[in-house]
């Protein structure tokens, strides 16, 4: 179902704000509007912000900014700060034209979710911004912690240390060796693994993949412990019960296989394993998310972009899980959006399939298209990648470094823009060499060259319906072209959008290097990969080193 056809038919927008103060809901419009016949906004908006997002190409991070709104004030609106807390309540905007039904505002015409925060007021106006609220919405976590409450026995003082305060610890995927165990029953010799039961729980725990290990890296005997799970604090948890006490081996850690989907909602597959990004995802937002709608395709297009991702992570410092979310997608260059008041993630996938073909005459663009570069300092030809974080110290044990010397995207940005400064990529939630390998191309596939920004505006009715992350074929004719006609069937990314009263402002990115992960030979800035990706072909099939 689309709005965008009504936006056509009236060429004409209006901004609807709904805000939330403890379930005393009032709704402002710039003019009376009523939905239904009885969903009403009260004309009293005099001035509102634009609405949109922004996207930073380098730290790959979305920020919905804020948005002000400044109300007539002839009902005296300061006299409910008299009886209610306003400042911190939820705001949503709407874009609404004639014809739609209240339905459909809510499903297709959300566009931002924001936290009241007043600014000031008058006899004659109001004034109050809507900030972002992209993480307000999402839960800190691990939500529970070991205390007197949850584990009234759990080490206070002893050769292993005070567990007291710490968090429960979340683990996803599969380690080999690192994750600590903590004390928390000094009686029955309970060491708590998880928060949240772990496919090791049903695995044969005497395996060698399958360990505890003392503080001197000794496997300890499993005939001396088991692993079950249990209930604190309405908290599953999963933990090692020991026959005997166990504070002379103590600082103890393990390997392990962790949280599992039981029910398939999230991977797909019965009991595997949340290993992927993707699948984090899910998990995150399924269990603190509070009321909010996921953009299954962007999570979909992720876990069809990079198949062979496998993380672990181990979660164990109270964190936003917004925070988390962007630890995780940021290293596989990607990241957590907002798009029409549904959570997703955009993938930055060159190869996918462009969803519009969109040209200058076509379309309603209003003013110049002003077409500028990528910033030149974020050129990277040279990346050191830190991954294989041990649990326990901290540190990361494995490196990658990737120059013209060993990797054909630094080769050719190096000649084509000199020698740049070294980049850290840390990767603390990948284990495995290969998953490192495939991230570090992916981030000199994107960063090792500049790209075209592309800045226009277009009107409602062609462009609600583009979202950030949806790419397009675009022929305009102040694209640099040899021939001087410009681009023709240029495929673009949307960046972001900005929706004012006249139009939608957007940015896109044409990229300049397209990365090929379907294993075919992959056109690479005016080159060609073979399938090895080791010898750089002209678009002939000679085979040429870059040495201009």
């Amino acid at each position: 179902m689309s709005i965008q056809s009504d936006f056509k038919a009236t060429n004409e927008i209006f901004f609807l704000v709904e805000v939330d103060f403890d379930g005393m809901k009032y709704r402002w419009a710039e003019h009376d509007i009523q939905i239904d016949s009885d969903v009403f906004f009260e004309g009293k908006i005099l001035q509102i912000g634009n609405v949109g997002s922004s996207f930073d190409i380098a730290s790959f991070k979305q920020s919905m900014g804020s948005v002000s709104v400044t109300l007539a004030n002839d009902d005296r609106f300061q006299d409910v700060e008299m009886t209610r807390v306003l400042d911190g309540a939820i705001g949503k905007i709407y874009a609404y034209c004639s014809g739609l039904t209240w339905a459909e505002v809510q499903a297709f015409g959300l566009l931002y979710t924001g936290i009241f925060k007043k600014g000031s007021h008058s006899s004659r106006v109001y004034q109050f911004s809507l900030d972002d609220a992209t993480f307000a919405r999402l839960r800190t976590m691990p939500p529970a912690y070991i205390n007197d409450t949850t584990f009234s026995a759990h080490r206070k003082v002893g050769g292993g240390g005070s567990v007291s305060g710490q968090a429960m610890p979340i683990v996803f995927g599969e380690f080999d060796t690192g994750i600590p165990l903590l004390c928390v029953d000094t009686s029955n010799f309970y060491y708590l693994l998880s928060l949240g039961q772990i496919k090791s729980v049903d695995a044969d725990f005497t395996a060698t993949t399958e360990n505890v290990y003392d503080k001197d890296g000794a496997v300890i005997a499993a005939a001396g412990y088991s692993l079950t799970d249990g209930i604190t604090d309405s908290n599953p948890f999963t933990y090692v019960n020991f026959n005997a006490d166990q504070v002379d081996s103590e600082k103890m850690y393990c390997s392990v296989k962790g949280i599992s989907d039981s029910s398939g909602e999230i991977t797909g597959t019965a009991d595997t394993l949340i290993e992927h990004p993707a699948h984090i995802f899910r998990y995150l937002i399924d269990r603190y998310g509070i009321n909010i709608s996921v953009d299954y395709e962007g999570v979909g297009t992720c876990q069809a972009l990079l198949p062979y991702v496998k993380f672990a992570s181990y979660i164990n410092s109270p964190a936003n899980a917004g925070d988390v979310i962007q630890r995780i997608l940021g290293q596989i260059q990607s990241s957590l959006v907002v798009r029409n008041g549904r959570y997703g993630i955009l993938t930055f996938n060159p190869d996918g399939e462009p969803t519009n073909r969109l040209t200058k005459q076509a379309h309603h663009i209003g003013g110049a298209i002003v077409i500028s570069k990528t910033d030149m300092s974020r050129i990277c030809n040279h990346l050191i990648v830190n991954y294989a974080r041990n649990m326990t110290s901290g540190n990361y044990e494995k490196q990658i470094v990737r120059t013209k010397d060993n990797n054909n995207f630094c080769e050719i940005s190096y000649y084509q823009y000199g020698e740049r400064p070294a980049v850290i990529l840390n990767l603390p939630d990948v284990n495995n060499q290969i998953v490192a390998e495939l991230l570090a191309n992916r981030y000199l596939s994107i960063h090792s060259h500049r790209h075209d920004i592309v800045n226009l505006t277009m009107a409602y009715g062609d462009g609600f319906d583009i979202v950030e992350g949806d790419a397009a074929l675009w022929t305009i004719p102040e694209g640099a072209s040899t021939d001087g006609t410009g681009w023709h069937d240029e495929k673009l990314i949307l960046l972001d959008r900005t929706l004012t009263k006249t139009g939608i402002n957007q940015r896109w990115w044409r990229p300049r290097f397209i990365m090929n992960y379907s294993g075919a030979d992959a056109e690479v800035g005016g080159y060609v990969y073979d399938t090895t990706g080791d010898i750089i072909l002209d678009t002939a099939g000679r085979r040429i080193r870059a040495t201009r």
